[in-house]
């Protein structure tokens, strides 16, 4: 897996049990792959975004990027929420969608900056 890769990511109703049964019952939702390479080739978890249906966010804030489907693979328009990342173990993520392109990586990297104040006029 890579950065900028989008995946279906079962989030499950039994987050503190990765593995169990219950985990494969719950909701799914495409997320896009934050973490850097060379960590995703050896950590068991990886760090995403949660992608949800443009539809569901009635304003944007500054650390939400739009996606015009189909970037990414998505079969609807979407927004990435940076202010919603979370660190999920690898077994949670299923069939990848698609790649998000280079500019869109570029907006993800500037409203990770926002998000987490990694700049001084954030």
């Amino acid at each position: 897996m890579k950065r900028g890769e989008v995946y279906v990511v079962h989030v499950g109703r039994g987050a503190d049990a990765p593995g169990s049964q219950q985990d494969a019952e719950g909701p799914s939702v495409p997320a896009v792959v934050l973490t850097r390479d060379a960590i995703n080739d050896h950590s068991a978890t990886v760090v995403v975004a949660p992608i949800v249906t443009a539809g569901s966010v009635p304003r944007l804030y500054p650390s939400d990027i739009r996606v015009y489907a189909p970037a990414g693979g998505l079969a609807v328009d979407g927004v990435i929420l940076t202010a919603q990342v979370r660190s999920v173990p690898r077994t949670r993520l299923g069939r990848r969608l698609g790649v998000l392109d280079a500019v869109l990586i570029g907006q993800v990297d500037r409203a990770l900056r926002i998000t987490f104040a990694l700049d001084d006029n954030a």
